[in-house]
């Protein structure tokens, strides 16, 4: 099949035309939109903080304390010095920085850092974990967009008490003769392993025991009295469940969410 002349001009022009119109959609767009505002682009200055050490173990009568580092960069990660940086903590009654103040300023170094030190007072009834998290802020807002919106970190610091609390019982079996009906015995309640004084109530499901009272704290004891006989002929065994609470009432629990508890045994022999 022969093509004539007329069709390879038409052709080619066709061909040029459409390379052309691509390369004038593809150079059209001859500037570069602004970085999002809204991204880590958006700042002029990044923040980020940590804490060394990040946990804290809380021991009675003793001060303990964490040092709070930030750094702050540009978007390149060139560090920014002399930057202000606020420092404070989301609780004010646990915790200070220096001279016992609930705020600190620091100004960062060359290599864009600023320290500082949060410390944690003795803490009494610390039975489980917490967490203090630490604010730190950019006085100037370093966005490029000038809003409102400061730059800033959270940096947490987790609590934990050094040793739990636990409870026992004195004695913690009671042994008890058949025709023990009417019968007191006397029951200490202790903490062993820490000197924290905790609340403690009482609770039992066994119909055949009496016990007053039925709360108190650490170190105190309570009277417990046998109902009835054992006529049944065969050994019953009963028991009392002794809980740490707070003042309300409501049981306290250690690092685990466990509740504190113990269990005094009961057995009554049989004739």
């Amino acid at each position: 099949m022969k093509i004539n002349k007329h069709t390879w001009i038409i052709f080619i022009a066709m061909s040029v035309a459409l390379i052309g119109l691509v390369t004038s959609s593809a150079c059209k767009r001859a500037t570069v939109d602004d970085p999002s505002t809204i991204g880590p682009a958006g700042f002029r200055v990044i923040l980020s903080g940590s804490a060394n050490p990040s946990t804290l173990y809380i021991q009675k009568g003793q001060t303990t304390s964490s040092q709070i580092i930030v750094r702050t960069l540009k978007n390149d990660g060139t560090p920014v010095a002399a930057q202000t940086i606020i420092f404070e903590s989301d609780i004010t009654n646990i915790g200070y920085f220096g001279d016992e103040k609930q705020t600190d300023t620091q100004v960062t170094d060359s290599t864009g850092t600023a320290k500082t030190t949060f410390y944690i007072p003795p803490l009494s009834g610390l039975m489980e974990d917490k967490i203090v998290n630490v604010k730190a802020t950019l006085s100037d807002n370093g966005r490029l967009d000038n809003t409102t919106s400061a730059v800033f970190d959270i940096i947490p610091i987790k609590l934990k008490p050094a040793s739990i609390p636990t409870l026992v019982t004195d004695p913690s079996v009671i042994n008890a003769p058949a025709s023990s009906a009417g019968n007191t015995y006397s029951v200490r309640v202790m903490n062993p392993t820490t000197d924290d004084v905790l609340l403690w109530s009482l609770s039992s499901e066994t119909t055949w025991i009496s016990y007053s009272p039925k709360g108190g704290t650490v170190n105190s004891t309570f009277i417990l009295t046998i109902q009835t006989n054992n006529t049944t002929g065969v050994q019953k065994t009963g028991y009392v469940t002794v809980t740490a609470v707070d003042s309300s009432g409501t049981p306290i629990t250690d690092g685990n969410g466990n509740k504190i508890t113990t269990t005094l045994t009961i057995i009554q022999d049989y004739k």
